[in-house]
């Protein structure tokens, strides 16, 4: 991807779940992401409201299905 992303259990199952993209971009540009959400080992999928910007539909989901997997505690 060539951003200093690492390389992680959870990055690598949502990877597998859904067409994602780890992109950089300026903060003035996030009002043309579609969503955004975090992920870690501890959480998860965490979708995130940034803004204007809502979680979204593959985050939400991601975060559903990790919990139905019981990936996390």
């Amino acid at each position: 991807s060539g951003l200093s992303v690492r390389a992680g259990v959870m990055r690598e199952w949502v990877m597998t779940q859904e067409k994602v993209q780890e992109v950089r971009f300026k903060a003035l540009d996030l009002g043309k992401v579609g969503e955004i959400f975090l992920t870690n080992s501890r959480l998860g999928v965490m979708p995130l409201t940034l803004g204007n910007l809502s979680p979204g539909p593959a985050g939400c989901a991601l975060r559903d299905r990790c919990r139905g997997e019981k990936i996390i505690p």
